[in-house]
């Protein structure tokens, strides 16, 4: 029976800032947040590798620069684990001469890897100015990577959702449930953007941006229209059954988790299928922490 350690990880730029600008005229400053990025990559890749990690799921990992350096932390994070790696920009920032930051998707596997699509989400419920932005700069989105394990494919679906416009969120999550269910197996990682309600309060961290929207219904939903094909933590699956906590699955923000916005989710028609109990690593060295799983078919 094959089987494989999973993870995903929301790595925030390894500088846990949102505003993640790296000048290529090579400023002291951008040259400190580069030299932090670089120490953080180091320090993901030996917690990815203590964990026993094989195939890792990346969120924003960025290609950023400074004068004549640059890190791309996506191959960057490969080449200390020995792994083969796949990335997908997802936005990019060019303002001249002095700024230049892609951030994206990377997604790191030892297994080998067949074969990789792009999965980009229609900008079906955002404002007109949002839709020249998302063309103009990038949006949300997954990656699909196929991987060969002990002589079995499996899938894996590595995805970042929008996290303020609940409309767009909601349209996003359903696309790519459907998609995944078209896949055999597959686990869908990643930074999803919403929280369960449990977790759900006004005084939430950033709690405007996951404390309406319907995702964990249409979750909900999905898990009772795929009895046996579906899989989710059991604490997950028992929340969206209306049980009162989660706190232990919850992955930010990072040394203080009390809200779940990174997720594992598995599909497979094939008996003996298993997705196991999520952990949470606690860690500081993002504003996210990593969850892993263990899957078996």
């Amino acid at each position: 029976m094959p089987k494989v350690r999973v993870a995903t990880y929301n790595i925030s730029g390894g500088i846990t800032e949102d505003k993640r600008f790296y000048s290529k005229r090579g400023t002291p400053e951008c040259t400190a947040r580069l030299h932090k990025a670089r120490g953080a990559m180091d320090a993901i890749a030996a917690l990815l590798l203590v964990e026993g990690v094989q195939i890792a799921a990346i969120q924003e990992a960025d290609t950023c620069y400074s004068g004549a350096d640059t890190l791309d932390q996506g191959p960057y994070l490969a080449n200390q684990l020995s792994a083969h790696v796949d990335v997908q920009p997802l936005f990019e920032y060019h303002l001249g001469s002095h700024t230049n930051v892609r951030t994206g998707l990377a997604t790191l596997s030892t297994p080998r890897i067949r074969g990789r699509h792009r999965v980009s989400f229609p900008q079906k419920h955002v404002s007109w100015r949002r839709k020249l932005k998302a063309r103009l700069l990038g949006a949300k989105g997954a990656l699909h990577t196929v991987h060969e394990i002990e002589g079995s494919i499996l899938h894996v679906v590595n995805a970042h959702l929008t996290h303020d416009v609940d409309a767009q969120k909601e349209f996003e999550l359903s696309y790519l449930l459907d998609y995944c269910r078209n896949l055999d197996p597959v686990v869908l990682l990643g930074d999803l953007n919403t929280s369960p309600p449990p977790t759900r309060s006004p005084g939430m961290v950033e709690g405007h941006y996951f404390g309406e929207d319907r995702c964990m219904s249409i979750l909900a939903t999905h898990l009772r229209e795929n009895p046996g094909r579906m899989h989710v933590d059991s604490r997950l699956g028992d929340f969206l059954r209306e049980a009162p906590s989660v706190a232990e699955v919850c992955t930010y923000p990072s040394g203080a988790e009390s809200i779940k916005l990174d997720y594992c989710i598995g599909f497979s028609k094939k008996p003996g299928f298993v997705l196991s109990s999520e952990r949470v690593v606690s860690s500081e060295l993002s504003n996210h922490s990593p969850a892993t799983v263990l899957v078996s078919w």
